[in-house]
């Protein structure tokens, strides 16, 4: 099991649990007490999303398949599914990768990628879907995680 844990005392004196879990050369995902943190220890780069768009993600796997299995069929293919704030995934027939990125809005009002985000791998994506019962089990508060735009109440954000 590619699986290590670590328990710090936070300011609180409550303690404040770190899993993490391996993907491939390198790479990890860790859980912390409110994020999902995407680690490449090689570029050392790293990308944080809390866990409402970790869920929504993960509760996105089926349709991420499709795009990933149109890819290795070299099908063209162009998937992008929002998972809140500014933050999307992204699978490409240019790109081989499940993409999660921070997305902007340029001087002319055009949604673009920018610079905050990992490109996953199709093995790394693989092995992060094996690791999420794992997870579950783990930090049993994302098995009742629901993204804010689920949430009774939500008010989407309007772009001025």
């Amino acid at each position: 099991m590619n699986k290590a844990t670590q328990t710090t005392m936070c300011a609180s004196n409550e303690p404040r649990l770190k899993v993490s879990y391996e993907l491939s050369n390198g790479r990890t995902v860790r859980l912390t007490n409110t994020m999902a943190v995407f680690e490449d220890e090689v570029t050392d780069k790293y990308a944080a999303v809390n866990f409402q768009k970790f869920v929504k993600i993960m509760s996105a796997s089926d349709e991420i398949d499709d795009a990933v299995c149109k890819i290795h069929e070299f099908e063209e293919v162009e998937f992008k599914k929002h998972v809140g704030g500014n933050w999307f995934v992204n699978v490409g027939s240019g790109v081989r990768c499940v993409d999660v990125r921070k997305w902007f809005f340029d001087e002319r009002g055009d949604l673009r990628p920018g610079r905050i985000g990992m490109g996953l791998r199709l093995s790394d994506w693989q092995l992060l879907k094996e690791h999420y019962p794992q997870m579950l089990e783990t930090r049993a508060d994302l098995a009742v995680t629901v993204p804010c735009f689920d949430q009774v109440g939500h008010k989407a954000g309007k772009r001025s």
